[in-house]
């Protein structure tokens, strides 16, 4: 992995509006860990998947079973067991909900999560700043481009992006777009 530049986060901001707000540097920064890291390989790709499948089960069997909980005797005070069974039964099913929503997917090439990030952090800025987005704008797959290499990975051609940023603005990432309302309001 290449190493990080804080520079290139400026100049990607710069990218995303001519007149960026201070906010938006640090926000670019702080996904880089992630888009940044080393993609895995398919066997850690095939363990990813069974790990998945794996949460899926317990998730199912404890959404199944987890009300029977709140009539057990012997678990403190029902009403409030009961209370808890409530809303981890409901935090669960929010869980399923998002994992059923991006499913990892056996056979073919694995897709690269660190590129839809890449392209799922720059969409959402730009949506947030400018308001409507090109996904095959020059300017949108450049700021992908250069943010991808200021996070630490290896140049790729610009012209390449435009089914990641495709994707983003097809299938919006909900923790990107927290994070960037959240991150807004605390800079």
């Amino acid at each position: 992995m290449l190493k990080k530049s804080p520079n290139s986060f400026a100049a990607v901001a710069r990218i995303i509006a001519n007149d960026p707000p201070a906010w938006l540097p640090d926000y670019l920064e702080q996904f880089s860990g992630f888009v940044g890291i080393k993609r895995l390989s398919d066997k850690q790709y095939r363990w990813a998947k069974q790990l998945s499948d794996q949460t899926h089960h317990s998730i199912d069997h404890l959404i199944r079973w987890l009300p029977a909980l709140a009539m057990y005797p012997g678990l403190g005070h029902l009403s409030a067991v009961a209370a808890d069974v409530a809303t981890a039964t409901a935090a669960l099913s929010r869980l399923k909900a998002e994992l059923n929503r991006r499913p990892l997917q056996v056979g073919g090439r694995p897709p690269n999560t660190q590129q839809q990030w890449c392209a799922a952090v720059v969409v959402e800025a730009w949506k947030d700043i400018r308001g409507n987005i090109e996904p095959r704008s020059d300017e949108v797959l450049e700021a992908c481009a250069v943010y991808w290499e200021a996070c630490g990975q290896p140049e790729r051609d610009a012209g390449n992006w435009w089914r990641d940023t495709k994707h983003a603005l097809a299938k919006p990432n909900k923790v990107v777009r927290t994070l960037l309302n959240v991150h807004k309001t605390l800079v």
